[in-house]
């Protein structure tokens, strides 16, 4: 079986909305990845950009 796994990007408090409709419709979030969480020596993310 074939299944999607999207990438949803969002700015301001879309985890706060996230958790909200998960106890209103139940479920669970598989992965929650930050922005900061995909600073790497690659990739470095300016510290006021992480929050």
């Amino acid at each position: 079986m074939r299944t999607i796994n999207p990438w949803i990007n969002f700015n301001g408090n879309a985890e706060e909305a996230f958790t909200f409709y998960q106890s209103v419709f139940g479920g669970a979030f598989k992965n929650i990845v930050r922005y900061k969480d995909l600073s790497s020596a690659e990739f470095p993310i300016p510290e006021n950009d992480a929050k």
